[in-house]
């Protein structure tokens, strides 16, 4: 619904029986708008603004386009890649990473992953999808020991992973592929977005207005973000 954005949108769902037909019934659950916080195609066919394309060791990083040796992308466009297979069994192990761009999850209540994803696995080699949570980089998702989809790169399958418990304003992930010193298969990446929604109001300029008398406002704090210093007594995590 992107191409009807305004400042007063809603959503509506209308049900209509037709007047004098008998009907059957309709349901609706888990209704949600989210905002693309992030959002990738990869069909510059090259390195993204902001994208970083690190090689922890080996000679080759991760590719954007299409594996010209085997003729096929996940969706006819360019895409992300690594093809460790067409180096040889003699090229320098590979471990590599790619990374979004930073970005702010401080904004929305909850933020989510979402990536079509093909990967083949070899022995335990694997594709780690890692969120930086401020601190460190946590795995959220790690392909190994299976073929996730197809052969051909346009079999994949979704990526959807919940990163509401890592918000931070220096957000960003990242697809680690390591071959561990394998001759491994391929991997792909494609229509990345990281997603945002939900009310938030743990952060002051979005706190919620209290007035005496009123009615009982009733929130959690599961997912708020800590702030200000630590006291010694104080388990921050619980």
């Amino acid at each position: 619904v992107t191409a009807y954005a305004n400042a007063n949108m809603n959503v509506k769902f209308t049900y209509d029986d037709n007047a004098s037909n008998w009907a059957l019934w309709a349901a609706i659950d888990d209704f949600e708008v989210s905002k693309n916080v992030v959002v990738e195609t990869f069909n510059n066919c090259t390195l993204p603004t902001g994208w970083e394309n690190n090689i922890i060791s080996g000679d080759y990083a991760w590719q954007f386009g299409n594996d010209t040796i085997w003729t096929t992308t996940m969706n006819g466009s360019c895409m992300a890649f690594f093809n460790d297979f067409n180096y040889g069994e003699t090229a320098t192990p590979s471990n590599i990473v790619l990374a979004s761009p930073i970005f702010d999850a401080t904004q929305y209540g909850n933020i989510a992953v979402n990536a079509d994803i093909h990967f083949i696995s070899f022995a335990n080699v694997p594709l780690v999808v890692a969120v930086y949570d401020g601190t460190t980089w946590i795995p959220v998702q790690t392909y190994m020991n299976d073929v996730y989809s197809g052969w051909a790169y346009s079999d994949y399958v979704r990526l959807n992973v919940d990163l509401s418990e890592y918000r931070n304003p220096n957000m960003r992930i990242a697809f680690i592929f390591d071959d561990l010193g394998y001759q491994a298969w391929k991997a792909g990446i494609d229509n990345f977005k990281i997603q945002g929604y939900g009310v938030l109001s743990d952060v002051c300029e979005k706190a919620i207005p209290l007035t005496m008398n009123a009615t009982c406002e009733t929130y959690t704090n599961q997912n708020a973000i800590f702030s200000g210093s630590i006291p010694s007594c104080v388990d921050s995590t619980k």
